[in-house]
Formats: C-alpha cells, structure tokens, sequence
C-alpha cells in the first residue's frame, strides 16, 4: 500500500463536523457535511477496489484469477485519503483507496470453508448478515449460511456510504 498523505474518511467525517462549535445543537443532532462530489468519488472507488477483489481488475476478469477476495473490513477508518490527482476527474478532493486487508480471505463459491470456518473476522458494526455467527443447528449436516463473496464487499460499500 501506498503512502496516504491525508488522514483516514473516519477522521474527515469528524472534523467536518460544521456544527461542532455551536453549544446549542445537540450531540445527537450533529449533521457532517461533505460535497456531494466527494461521496461519489468515495463510492466509485470502493467499487472499483471491490472490482479488483473479486475479479483481478476494474475493466474485466483476469483470466488466471482464482476465485475472489471478500476484504471483511470495508470501514471508514480503513478508507484512507492521498492526494488529489488530475487524472480521477474529481481533482478537488483527496483520493480514497481501500485499506488494511489485513482480515481479507480468498475464497471461492465452492470452498468447503465458506462460510462456518470464514465467519467472524470483522468489526461487529461494519459486517454483512453473512459475517455473523450462524452454528449448525442440531441435527443439520452442514451450515446453511450465505458464503462470503463479492456480495459480502458490496453490503460493506453500502454501510460505508
């Protein structure tokens, strides 16, 4: 991973609180202000990272990927900022990119691990349904749970945004 010279998105999200300063507005009714093209170029770039996970590149599959990642993390404090650059089209605002993989796993729609022995390795309050401990029930065979795939990435970019 390359060098972010900004903070993280969960950082920004703080300081831009704009009512912060002002005593007579309630905690819980804070509201965070960012422009409209800045959640855009967030969202395009999450999707474009998930793209890399699940099929090797943005523009299409590449032929000798195997299988997908499922990044279990997709939060804001791991979405960091770099600088802006001229050539995303949104050369106002720092660059988003996906951060620490640290709890990723490769896996594939047929990995006899997935999902009982894949399930847990995330931050309880950014997990898919799918991320969440679901034991076999007495008398099953196997777990019925959802796998951890593409679709795993996709619920986290939604949490995000």
């Amino acid at each position: 991973m390359d060098y972010a010279a900004h903070e993280d998105l969960r950082k920004l999200l703080r300081h831009e609180r704009y009512d912060k300063v002002d005593p007579r507005v309630k905690k819980s009714e804070r509201k965070t202000v960012l422009p409209e093209p800045m959640i855009w170029y967030t969202f395009q770039a999450l999707v474009n990272a998930c793209l890399v996970l699940e099929q090797g590149s943005v523009e299409a599959p590449v032929s000798d990927w195997n299988g997908q990642v499922v990044h279990c993390d997709i939060k804001l404090a791991n979405i960091v900022l770099d600088v802006p650059t001229l050539a995303s089209g949104f050369p106002s605002y720092p660059t988003p990119k996906l951060a620490d993989s640290g709890m990723a796993i490769e896996t594939t729609e047929n990995d006899p691990r997935n999902p009982s022995l894949l399930r847990g390795g995330f931050t309880r309050r950014w997990g898919a349904p799918e991320q969440f401990d679901d034991p076999v029930a007495p008398g099953q065979d196997e777990d019925p749970g959802i796998k951890l795939l593409a679709a795993t990435n996709v619920y986290a970019i939604g949490l995000v945004m």
